[in-house]
């Protein structure tokens, strides 16, 4: 494991970006549903790729490192990697999985000839149209910047998950509309489960050291995802923390590429996407239940973090979702 030195970083926040950056000629031979120029999603996506379709050697040769607005679970299931998570690089053999959290630094730097296997990523929208009242992404350990973000695979752990994303790839390529993937929904959410399940089950791995940048940026999403409801001024924060404001939207944009209110702001916005897309509340009642002060401000909010107002955001998702 090495520290690397400050490279040139680029910021994929869709899917598009993500074809831009890893599929420049359009590779993906396995699917023969929606081809990819029909597909200009911005939130609310999901996409699985063959790691071999990939222009990975190009990418790892190019020393570009990224931070993705989305999530993602790369499952090696032949071949070595070697990729920087975070601060750190880390060689990934064979049967594991790692995992990149929203916003955490990443990039490949090596790619063995052989490797083969699975790339998914999901934003926060997709996976709240899976299932009511799911925890949120951020709140899986796996994505937690403090755990180590490698989990090998064991034969018994490969016969449960590896089933799981094929069924996945098998129902995305045959979705012939957007609205066709309620089954990739729910098998991602079975996923993520299970994949939790055996990460828990061998936490006896040793997570690797931090800086106190990325310690400090640790605790304090960990408050805010607590306490941000009721807290939500950057300077209460960092009194908790015994740190200037300052220093803690410092720590915060070398980590993740925003300040810490941006972040405070996320969570807020996340709930409210939950509540608008997952109940039949009125606006007036979610705008109470997330403690605004009015309708009118939380509608105010909720256009500046989203691009849309409350109602826009309900009408557009309303119809493409799975809720039991």
């Amino acid at each position: 494991m090495n520290t690397l030195k400050p490279q040139e970083i680029v910021h994929l926040e869709t899917l598009k970006d993500f074809r831009r950056h890893y599929l420049p000629f359009d590779k993906r031979v396995y699917c023969e549903g929606i081809h990819s120029s029909e597909t200009e999603q911005s939130t609310g996506f999901f996409e699985i790729t063959r790691l071999e379709q990939m222009a990975l050697k190009e990418t790892g040769a190019s020393g570009i490192l990224e931070r993705r607005k989305f999530y993602s679970v790369i499952v090696l299931t032949h071949g070595e990697l070697c990729a920087q998570i975070g601060e750190h690089t880390y060689d990934i053999k064979f049967h594991s999985l790692y995992f990149v959290a929203a916003n955490q630094l990443h990039g490949i730097q090596k790619c063995s000839q052989d490797a083969k296997g699975y790339h998914l990523i999901f934003d926060e929208e997709y996976y709240l149209l899976c299932l009511r009242n799911q925890i949120k992404l951020s709140n899986f350990i796996f994505f937690m910047t403090t755990k180590s973000p490698i989990m090998s695979l064991n034969k018994g752990a490969c016969t449960t998950i590896l089933p799981l994303i094929e069924k996945m790839e098998l129902d995305y390529c045959r979705r012939s509309t957007f609205k066709d993937d309620l089954l990739v929904k729910l098998y991602l959410n079975v996923f993520l489960v299970e994949v939790e399940r055996l990460y828990e089950f061998k936490q006896d791995q040793e997570t690797k050291p931090q800086s106190k940048a990325a310690l400090l940026v640790a605790q304090f999403q960990n408050l805010v995802k607590q306490h941000y409801l009721k807290v939500r001024q950057v300077s209460d924060y960092a009194g908790t923390l015994y740190v200037t404001p300052h220093y803690l939207n410092d720590a915060m944009r070398e980590q993740t590429g925003h300040s810490a209110s941006a972040f405070i702001n996320a969570q807020l916005s996340t709930a409210a996407k939950a509540l608008i897309i997952q109940t039949d509340l009125s606006f007036a009642e979610i705008a109470a239940q997330l403690l605004f002060s009015n309708p009118s401000y939380f509608g105010r909010f909720f256009k500046k973090q989203t691009g849309f107002t409350p109602l826009q955001y309900r009408k557009r998702y309303l119809n493409d979702q799975l809720l039991s």
